[in-house]
């Protein structure tokens, strides 16, 4: 998956024999995973860069917690994780090591859904934790057409300096969006997204129309492309 004007492959998989992923990459090397199973559960994401650790906790089949470990073994960061009777994610709690007193939420990422079972928003809070400040913003998502999606993962990192983290038993979107409407803090905007698809029905080319709705950019516009390539 490669995105304009960002280090590419954005994201790059290598597969073990029976498809599970091995390895994992984002922003042309810019972080490197290793992925380890048990049974087949991802039990950790390992970096190959600083040398952390993203270690899965399960209760029962359920993933319920990712914690992130240093080198040194010190858990920095956590991600407590909510799903609902159906297997959808509903929520993403990320919480920071606050001293000795424990832990603080840092941001919320909370899911809803079609009855199709596509993404219909995140919604994201950010709290006041040391140098960050309060923020809240949505995303929504609609016109999905009837193709298999190939990005719904990248929405679980949307932040380029964060560790990648992968939910394999969670999909977002079943179906591509054709429309995505950014309200909330900060800079507005509306997205238009069309595509052309290969042979199997999957997205080779993603191109979106972005429009600002607010701010000093208020009514204008640019282009965002993705294009995507498959192991077959």
């Amino acid at each position: 998956m490669t995105e304009r004007n960002l280090p590419s492959p954005s994201y790059h998989f290598a597969y073990n024999d029976d498809g599970t992923i091995a390895q994992a990459s984002i922003y042309s090397g810019l972080a490197i995973y290793n992925v380890r199973y048990s049974g087949k559960n991802i039990s950790a994401l390992e970096s190959t860069i600083n040398r952390d650790t993203l270690q899965y906790e399960y209760t029962g089949s359920n993933l319920t917690v990712i914690r992130v470990k240093n080198v040194q073994g010190v858990v920095y960061r956590r991600c407590l994780i909510t799903c609902n009777a159906v297997n959808q994610l509903l929520e993403l709690e990320w919480q920071v090591k606050d001293g000795d007193i424990g832990y603080a939420v840092e941001r919320l990422q909370q899911f809803s859904y079609y009855p199709d079972g596509n993404l219909q928003a995140v919604f994201f809070h950010f709290f006041a934790v040391g140098s960050q400040t309060e923020a809240m913003y949505t995303d929504t998502y609609g016109d999905y057409d009837d193709k298999v999606n190939a990005d719904g993962f990248s929405l679980l990192h949307p932040f380029q300096l964060e560790h990648l983290i992968l939910l394999p038993d969670y999909r977002l979107q079943l179906n591509n969006p054709r429309r995505q409407v950014h309200t909330g803090d900060g800079t507005n905007y509306e997205v238009t997204y069309s595509y052309t698809y290969d042979a199997a029905g999957r997205p080779v080319i993603k191109n979106g129309d972005v429009l600002f709705t607010n701010g000093p950019d208020n009514g204008t516009h640019f282009q965002s492309q993705e294009t995507f390539s498959y192991y077959d």
